[in-house]
């Protein structure tokens, strides 16, 4: 039944059933909401690393930097969320190595 049916039913002797009818319809569509949103509940696998080496000889790391990887179904991030950098890849070593050149880039552009 669509809204408009219920709207124009005769009131029934029980003061809640077009109530009842409406919040039936209101269930209806957002079951067929529900069904038709992909709803973006992909958790990514969340793990620490570091970078030892960068792809330079002018530049030499005195420790490690920290980084987190956040691996999805299809990507791959490596973060560093203190510097606001990220690299993306098909996994993690593309990520990893993409985030080291953004890395030099704004070490040789600062």
């Amino acid at each position: 039944m669509t809204e408009s049916e219920v709207l124009q039913q005769p009131p029934d002797s029980h003061p809640y059933a077009r109530i009842e009818q409406r919040l039936g319809l209101l269930e209806n569509k957002f079951a067929g909401f529900r069904d038709n949103i992909a709803i973006s509940a992909e958790k990514p696998t969340v793990i620490p690393g570091a970078i030892h080496v960068l792809p330079s000889d002018e530049y030499i790391l005195n420790g490690p930097l920290n980084v987190i990887l956040e691996i999805y179904d299809d990507e791959v991030l490596a973060l560093m969320p203190e510097l606001k950098l990220y690299g993306e890849g098909e996994n993690e070593i593309e990520a990893l190595d993409d985030l080291k050149s953004e890395l030099l880039d704004l070490t040789e552009y600062s």
